[in-house]
């Protein structure tokens, strides 16, 4: 009966990885490399232009299963820029787009004395920072909003590998779940074979 009951658990947890993969509860992540553009004279990302990468995240908490292998996961809401290559003490403006060109988020931020500035955007309203297409920076007040750096995520490319991951953790959980209960119906059919083969001492 006990055995019964254990694969019985068993085939439930093997029903709840089919349902739900270790990794479903990452929205979207993806990056973009932001380069100043390219034009007839030039442009583009070189040794010595400005530069950057922009990335976007959004994840729901999981508890971590060591049993189920689901990885624990912090939620995250997250719009961030690593931009280095601009004036050194100067204020710039960072507009991130959706498809359709409407603005996501606006930042006003400044350079260090490097030129160098860590824009980090948090609590955007609900999913809206998944619809990030676009990313530019132009300097702040600049009546001609010339365009200094920009880029565009990849997302089709992103959420590509975030399924392939999916599905690969998830027939790893089934496998190793499958043989769980493999060997657990193999014990107790050796268990039943050897009470048959015991000499019955009955009179």
């Amino acid at each position: 009966m006990k055995r019964q009951w254990v694969i019985a658990v068993m085939m439930v947890m093997l029903a709840l990885v089919i349902a739900g993969p270790a990794s479903a509860q990452v929205i979207c992540k993806a990056q973009a490399r932001l380069c100043p553009p390219v034009t007839a004279t030039g442009g583009g990302c070189t040794a010595t232009s400005a530069s950057g990468v922009a990335e976007e995240k959004f994840q729901i908490a999981v508890v971590q299963n060591n049993l189920l292998k689901i990885k624990g996961l912090n939620a995250a809401n997250q719009f961030d820029a690593d931009i280095q290559g601009l004036k050194p003490n100067n204020a710039y403006t960072l507009t991130a787009s959706n498809t359709s060109g409407g603005t996501v988020a606006l930042v006003v931020f400044g350079t260090n004395g490097l030129g160098q500035a860590d824009v980090d955007v948090k609590g955007l309203p609900g999913q809206s920072v998944c619809t990030i297409n676009s990313v530019s920076v132009t300097q702040f007040a600049d009546t001609t909003a010339t365009v200094l750096l920009k880029g565009t995520f990849g997302r089709q490319d992103e959420v590509q590998a975030e399924a392939e991951m999916e599905a690969e953790m998830e027939q790893e959980a089934e496998q190793e779940l499958n043989n769980a209960i493999e060997n657990e119906l193999q014990r107790e059919a050796a268990e039943a074979a050897q009470l048959e083969l015991q000499p019955n001492n009955t009179p």
